[in-house]
């Protein structure tokens, strides 16, 4: 019933190497597989093999966290303020997030 399920949620079930064994043996017969899930509102699409290559899934806090590596970042049409950022390092970023409060505390 879970995988015939339209909207289906991470299962927690598997650790990290597991499934990209498991990921690795299903992109050897389908190199062009898409990986396609959202984060609340958030949508990430990309190739199944790019899996634990540039997107990592991890936990913080108590909630989901997605890094996602990438040479370039490109905007679609119109402008917007995030275009102008210069990026912080990583770890300025978690620490600010270790340091939200925890969901129900």
């Amino acid at each position: 019933m879970w995988a015939a399920g339209d909207k289906r949620q991470l299962q927690e079930k598997w650790t990290h190497e597991d499934v990209m064994g498991a990921t690795a043996h299903i992109v050897e017969y389908q190199p062009d597989l898409e990986l396609k899930f959202k984060a609340d509102d958030i949508a990430v699409r990309a190739k199944m093999s790019d899996y634990g290559d540039s997107i990592h899934i991890a936990r913080m806090n108590g909630k989901y966290v997605l890094l996602i590596e990438a040479d370039g970042l490109h905007f679609e049409k119109g402008m917007s303020p995030i275009e102008l950022l210069h990026p912080e390092d990583i770890e300025q970023v978690l620490a600010r997030m270790r340091g939200r409060p925890r969901p129900g505390h």
